[in-house]
């Protein structure tokens, strides 16, 4: 229990009086976070912490280095997990399509927290077109028009017939990197770029996020279930550097994601975004966390490359 001291002052009396109200406020009973994304090209991995108390904020944060963490395949114990730095825990398992896994982690005097996931089926990018874009604007107090130049990635897929999909897509550039004399590329630096989108399944901005170190947006199906569909993005060509000379690799990236990732996702942002505002509800973000708090879920990653010469 925490003791709060709150002094009341008689603003109205010239000699100030004061008294001391004792008020106890029982702590929020803590709890096991713990938060992992599975994918078929890696090991689990998952980080875990203790909840905050309701005046605590992340400088009191606290990893659980003691906890044992064990991972199940298809109800059956596989692997412990080992701690390595700052409540990280990694395991030799890469998890296998059509498995469910379960990952349990116990700590003295704490509720023991589990949650289960399976890596979603992969829906591919068929075909991926790009398409240069001129926009022009006029401005009517200076009557000059001005013109931006987009690159629009039209990605085509085939989403599944009477099953609820949800996605992430993202987009990335390479920035060449030339020797002393600006004639031979050594090498590149990849990094994730701004899109825009007028598509109907992009209009939910809440839904923007960075996933797996990938900057992009999450989506479902809801509009195109079982439909051939091309998903239509924009981004703008560089200004400046190597690659407004010489052109870029773009790598498309599309995610198969679960839904409880996609359902953290949006409350995540509603949450962050209703921090800022003193006059609305507090939104509580979606945990698949049984007895404990956080998000233990799965993607499944295609990628296409393309080409663009600015």
């Amino acid at each position: 229990m925490k003791k709060i001291f709150i002094i009341i002052f008689g603003l109205l009396t010239i000699l100030s009086c004061e008294k001391i109200i004792d008020l106890e406020i029982p702590d929020s009973e803590r709890k096991i976070v713990f938060n992992g994304i599975m994918n078929p090209d890696s090991t689990i991995k998952i980080q875990v912490s203790q909840s905050l108390g309701i005046l605590e904020d992340e400088l009191n944060l606290k990893y659980l280095e003691d906890a044992d963490v064990t991972i199940f395949e298809d109800g059956i114990e596989i692997e412990k997990m080992t701690h390595t730095v700052s409540g990280i825990f990694t395991s030799t398992v890469v998890p296998a399509l059509n498995k469910t896994y379960k990952v349990q982690v116990e700590n003295t005097n704490l509720p023991t927290a589990e949650a289960s996931s399976k890596i979603p089926e992969l829906v591919e990018i068929t075909k991926l077109d790009t398409i240069t874009v001129v926009t022009t604007t006029h401005d009517e107090f200076s009557n000059t028009d001005y013109y931006s130049t987009n690159i629009r990635f039209e990605i085509n897929f085939d989403d599944p017939e009477s099953v609820d999909n949800y996605y992430f897509v993202g987009i990335s550039m390479y920035e060449p990197i030339y020797d002393e004399t600006y004639t031979t590329i050594i090498d590149s630096m990849e990094y994730f770029t701004y899109f825009m989108s007028e598509d109907i399944v992009l209009q939910n901005t809440e839904s923007q996020f960075t996933l797996n170190s990938i900057s992009g947006q999450a989506f479902s199906d809801e509009k195109i279930n079982g439909f051939s569909y091309k998903l239509k993005i924009e981004t703008g060509i560089p200004t400046y550097g190597e690659a407004y000379f010489t052109g870029s690799t773009y790598n498309v990236y599309m995610m198969s994601i679960t839904k409880d990732l996609y359902l953290h996702i949006l409350s995540y942002n509603k949450a962050q975004y209703s921090s800022n505002d003193p006059f609305t509800q507090p939104v509580q973000i979606f945990s698949n966390i049984t007895d404990g708090l956080g998000i233990f879920s799965a993607i499944n990653i295609t990628k296409k490359s393309v080409y663009v010469k600015f």
